[in-house]
């Protein structure tokens, strides 16, 4: 549902769970394959950048637990001698040499207890905010971050876990931000002048992205043996999700998500605005997820 903002658009700028001022954020990129591999790419660029946004910046690690394919080669940001090796090493270790980043990695599959307290994801600290930024493009890895983000132990006073996820079909892709399942909450702080605090979670807007891939189009892996996934739709997306993050990290951000159509040269987005968010609540209050 994209809507056309018919008043100023609200920015995404919480004071409550963070300080965007003041906090400096600890980065999880899980899954850096199609779309993670970009992701690790450009914030090793914007880290080579003197911007608000790069000072606000803790720390990065990266999470996967796949090597390397000859099917990775070309759509993803790897080449023949990385072969056989980690996904997440080869990038840290890439990119620290080269931008003399620090980005820490683990190889390893994400579960639920390795979210929220003291996990490898921890649960935010009001000046150390944690955000997942998800490029797993994978329905029951979502669920398992949607599950534990949404644990009440993980969701008590400051403690909000920040997620901005990636998903991509064969043509098509999406970038959505979300820090809250509390429908209240939500509705409660759109009412501030000029500023949105909490934005729903990507999985309660989007139910669909914690369906296995076999169920919605054969999985991305299967798209991409057979040719039949575009050659650039992960770089796209991968340029929306950083450019949001920029925004936001720089108080600028009034868009909720965006959709990337390749096929007609397309993109659109959703404004963050007091109705639509009206809407979007009075739709999903009977959900269960």
């Amino acid at each position: 549902m994209l809507t056309t903002a018919t008043t100023n658009p609200l920015v995404f700028a919480p004071s409550r769970t963070a300080d965007l001022a003041g906090s400096c954020w600890n980065l999880y990129l899980v899954g850096c394959g199609g779309t993670g591999s970009w992701l690790a790419h450009h914030l090793a660029r914007l880290y080579a950048t003197k911007r608000v946004a790069t000072e606000r910046i803790h720390s990065v690690i990266l999470i996967d637990n796949d090597i390397v394919e000859k099917r990775n080669l070309g759509r993803q940001l790897f080449s023949p001698g990385d072969l056989g090796k980690p996904k997440a090493e080869v990038l840290a270790r890439r990119y620290n040499a080269i931008y003399g980043t620090s980005f820490a990695y683990a190889v390893h599959r994400i579960t639920k207890k390795d979210i929220g307290s003291d996990g490898l994801i921890p649960a935010s600290r009001f000046n150390r905010p944690s955000l997942i930024l998800g490029a797993v493009d994978n329905g029951p890895t979502r669920r398992v971050i949607h599950e534990a983000i949404t644990d009440p132990q993980n969701r008590s006073g400051r403690a909000t876990i920040y997620w901005l996820d990636t998903g991509n079909w064969a043509e098509r892709g999406q970038v959505i931000w979300g820090n809250s399942a509390n429908l209240e909450e939500i509705h409660a702080t759109t009412q501030a002048v000029g500023v949105c605090e909490f934005l729903p979670y990507p999985t309660l807007v989007f139910p669909e992205l914690m369906i296995k891939e076999s169920e919605r189009t054969g999985g991305c892996a299967v798209l991409q043996e057979t040719n039949q996934q575009s050659l650039n739709i992960n770089a796209f997306v991968a340029l929306a999700a950083i450019e949001m993050l920029v925004n936001f990290l720089e108080g600028t951000l009034s868009t909720h998500y965006v959709f990337v159509d390749l096929k007609h040269l397309e993109m659109s987005r959703q404004p963050i605005t007091p109705a639509y968010v009206a809407n979007l609540l009075a739709e999903r209050s009977n959900h269960k997820y």
